[in-house]
Order: structure tokens, then sequence, then C-alpha cells
């Protein structure tokens, strides 16, 4: 997907609005923070997964996600967390399952769908493999060397893919 800031009105003014909020985020947090153009960030807090994707409202505040940086953790800015004024929503590194930059995802739904199926059959490949390991007996798990995977964050990754799916396939199906 093409970058965008929600609000700007073309290119330059998304770019200049971007630099701003950076500018603003190292003021703030004194931290040292990316170029990286984040789209959409998947993460875990307090028990609970999150989605935050830029141009839509965040469950954390309930205000639009302006933009999605990265520093010594995410930084998740809207109005008023980041952009005009307050410190962005915090995102440690290890809270954060999938994070997804603009030029990695497709706007096209049907291209989407399809790199969605992929990673869920790749998920679905590595719990049929976690299986072969798993001793239902003992109840115990024997990781191959340079095997190991985080069970419930495949699992966290595989309910955030479905249900993608299912809104990209809701949009497929009303155009």
């Amino acid at each position: 997907m093409k970058f965008f800031i929600p609000y700007a009105d073309d290119e330059r003014l998304a770019e200049k609005t971007y630099q701003a909020i950076i500018s603003f985020a190292k003021d703030t947090m004194r931290w040292d923070v990316k170029n990286r153009k984040i789209f959409k960030i998947s993460y875990s807090h307090n028990g609970k997964n999150h989605i935050a994707e830029v141009g839509r409202i965040t469950d954390t505040n309930g205000e639009p996600v302006i933009a999605i940086l990265e520093s010594n953790a995410y930084l998740i800015c809207t109005p008023n967390r980041g952009v005009q004024r307050g410190m962005p929503i915090l995102v440690g590194q290890e809270e954060a399952f999938s994070v997804i930059d603009f030029d990695e995802c497709s706007t096209d739904p049907e291209t989407r769908l399809k790199e969605i199926d992929g990673e869920l059959e790749k998920i679905q490949k590595l719990f049929e493999e976690y299986r072969s390991w798993h001793d239902e007996k003992t109840q115990k798990t024997r990781f191959p060397p340079g095997k190991y995977f985080d069970y419930d964050k495949m699992v966290e990754k595989e309910n955030e893919l479905l249900e993608e799916r299912k809104i990209v396939k809701k949009r497929l199906e009303s155009t």
C-alpha cells in the first residue's frame, strides 16, 4: 500500500506531517525514532490483543491512528497521543507479534486474500510440526535443536489473520 497520512491531501503534505510527528516524538520521548513507515501493528497488552492501523480508530483511546513509529518501543500516534499533544501510545517490542510496513501490504483485496491464505497455510504446517514434537502421555514438548516457536503467539497470529481474512473477504464481496 502506498504511504499516506490521514487527512493529508497530497504526498508532500503527508511526508511533511510525518516528519513533524517524528520530530514531536523525539522531543517528547527523548528517543531516536526510525524513519520506518509502519501501516499496521498487532500486539498483546495485559492479556488482550490489539490492532492499530493507520487511518482506523484505535480501541485504546477511540481516536484515529495517524502514524505508527518505531523507536525503543513502537509509538502509536493519534491526535491527542503523539500528534498534537501528549505522549504516543507505547507498545513494547516484545508485545508486538506482527508489524506491517506500508510497502509490504497489498491494497488489492484478491491479492491480500491470497497472501493471508499463504500465511495461514504456513502457520498450519508449523502447528502440524509442533504436534509431532508433543508427547500426549507426558504432556511435554521436545523441540528439535533450532526449532522453537512461541505457540501462544502463533495462535494469536492465526486469529488475527482469520479476522483480517473476514474483513478482506467482506470487502471483496461488496465490490
